[in-house]
């Protein structure tokens, strides 16, 4: 194998591993919505654009037209809420309160809601 044929080979690994990484991280992206992971497959997808050159003035064919240059997907930096959803949880308790009042009679505390003391069964 030619010099120029084993530098392209080991440029075309690289640049598979680029691809790999980016999907990689975009797949995490897409479950956690952490912009750390869309950073780093943005990186790794502006690699793919900088090895392709190097393939293609590699090969010779460095000055052959290559249409659109890649359009990189862009990072938010201003927005200080990340894309996933924010969920909330609300959590709403009802507090009970009991009101004890003192039998006449006996002296005893029992729950406002009877109607007679449960010891000696005088009515209020």
């Amino acid at each position: 194998m030619s010099q120029a044929s084993e530098a392209a080979r080991m440029k075309c690994s690289t640049y598979l591993d680029n691809w790999d990484s980016f999907f990689y991280h975009m797949s995490k992206y897409d479950n956690s919505g952490e912009l750390e992971e869309l950073e780093t497959a943005t990186r790794a997808y502006k690699a793919v654009d900088v090895m392709l050159s190097g393939i293609l003035q590699t090969l010779g064919l460095g000055s052959v037209e290559r249409g659109e240059p890649f359009g990189y997907p862009q990072v938010q930096q201003s927005s200080t809420v990340s894309t996933r959803q924010v969920r909330e949880k609300e959590i709403i308790r009802e507090k009970e309160v009991i009101v004890k009042v003192k039998c006449p009679y006996c002296q005893r505390l029992y729950n406002e809601v009877l109607e007679e003391c449960p010891r000696c069964g005088a009515k209020r």
